[in-house]
């Protein structure tokens, strides 16, 4: 195979898994953390919502943990909530919940789905 082949198809092969992947979890949804359930379904994110607001039990509050989901929800194209996730990866802002490493919205959103379950 051509070295120039090779690269366009890996471009490509890389693009067409990228593209779709990029738009999980694009929802504005506060009460399910899109990308989570997608990935290992309900059951695996509401045991790890339980175990969230069995570690935090002062967050174990419906308005509570909707309040602290979309406080501080940025301006910026796309969702907003994705968005912070993003960001408090980038900054560090995660728990380890079950094995899981999270950020703090997405455990919240799993607490949420939890409670509202």
């Amino acid at each position: 195979m051509q070295r120039r082949r090779f690269v366009l198809l890996t471009l490509a092969g890389t693009a067409a898994v990228s593209i779709p992947l990029s738009y999980c979890g694009i929802g504005d949804e506060t009460d399910r953390p899109e990308f989570l359930h997608s990935l290992i379904g309900k059951d695996k994110t509401i045991e790890i919502g339980k175990a969230y607001v069995d570690r935090f039990p002062a967050e174990a509050d419906i308005k509570k943990l909707t309040e602290l989901i979309s406080a501080a929800v940025s301006d910026q194209h796309g969702s907003p909530v994705n968005i912070r996730i993003q960001n408090e990866f980038r900054k560090g802002k995660v728990v380890i919940i079950n094995g899981w490493i999270l950020s703090h919205t997405e455990a919240r959103q799993s607490a949420l789905f939890y409670l509202n379950s």
